[in-house]
């Protein structure tokens, strides 16, 4: 069984083969936004040997696509005797202290809160021990039913869009191939989500898509290891990466693998959003630093609203 993503969260379409082999074994590794420079910096404490990393206050550009969802449940009356849900300070302590209960949480706000987005996807991945290029997908996402649209804007080769619902299509992913000449004369195809031609190019079947099944493997693989007794989680502060436009995200990464898990993996690194909790990116690596699949998450537009056609043939013949 499959173990271990971050979002893996992740999960690419069938009949879509990866870009040409990147040229490193490690593949495209995160990248930090530089800090801004100031002109008279103000002097600053030494910090205590024991102080916990310093969180950085960012202010959002507000012409971004929204990425907030409404604040959990804290101290808000309920109808209910469920415990309370943590606000950020809480849960930027439990990251640290208590990472499974963190993670806990991230997966119940989702289910709670998170029913549609859109976002931009990019992503690289060591299958079959080739590793493929860098991809940059745009993503449509619903909860219920199940429904993926992928077009690729970086990266594709075989598939230009592609779009699957859970329980349509007689359980096939609708797949326009790249070129306009091949488009043309096939059109909209139908492909098994699940078979050979689709994990010659990806990981995880479309099919098991998502930030939520990401994270819910994730934490699956802690949980396991925590049982074990090998569990070891570090904490590594706020990061603002250019994967992710610079957005502030908790980063954590989990070492000491006993063994290599799931395509080889034996490190792993996760990036949380500091505002909204989601598992946003992920960095996994194998013997040497070899890198095994990254992705990342951006430009998330939270419960959004898609034209009806955008999960059909009609809606992926659409320029």
């Amino acid at each position: 069984m499959r173990r271990l993503l971050g979002l893996s969260l992740i999960v690419f379409a069938a009949g879509c083969a990866g870009a040409p082999s990147g040229d490193s074994p490690r593949g495209a590794a995160p990248e930090e936004v530089p800090a801004p420079k100031e002109e008279a910096p103000a002097p600053k404490e030494k910090p205590d040997a024991q102080q916990a990393p310093t969180v950085a206050v960012v202010t959002h550009d507000p012409t971004k696509r929204t990425e907030e969802l409404p604040p959990p449940l804290t101290e808000v009356a309920r109808s209910d005797d469920r415990p309370r849900a943590p606000d950020k300070a809480e849960m930027e302590r439990l990251i640290k202290e208590d990472p499974i209960a963190f993670l806990t949480h991230v997966v119940e706000r989702y289910d709670r809160e998170v029913k549609t987005y859109r976002c931009t996807l990019e992503k690289q991945e060591r299958v079959k021990g080739k590793l493929h290029g860098v991809e940059v997908v745009e993503c449509s996402f619903e909860e219920k039913p199940f429904s993926v649209r992928m077009d690729w804007k970086k990266g594709a080769t075989r598939a230009a869009k592609t779009a699957y619902v859970k329980g349509e299509n007689n359980g096939n992913i609708l797949v326009l191939p790249e070129g306009r000449l091949k488009a043309a004369i096939a059109g909209v195809v139908e492909r098994d989500p699940t078979g050979d031609e689709a994990l010659a190019s990806s990981r995880y079947p479309v099919t098991e898509f998502g930030i939520q099944v990401g994270t819910r493997r994730t934490l699956d693989a802690w949980q396991t290891a925590k049982k074990r007794g090998d569990l070891r989680i570090e904490y590594g502060g706020v990061k603002k990466l250019k994967q992710l436009n610079g957005r502030p995200a908790w980063e954590v990464k989990r070492v000491g693998y006993p063994a290599p898990e799931d395509d080889g993996i034996t490190e792993s690194t996760y990036y949380f959003d500091v505002e909204n909790w989601l598992q946003i990116g992920s960095y996994l690596t194998g013997e040497g630093g070899k890198l095994i699949g990254s992705y990342y998450f951006r430009d998330l537009e939270l419960n959004a609203t898609f034209p009806e056609d955008t999960f059909t043939k009609a809606g992926l013949r659409k320029k």
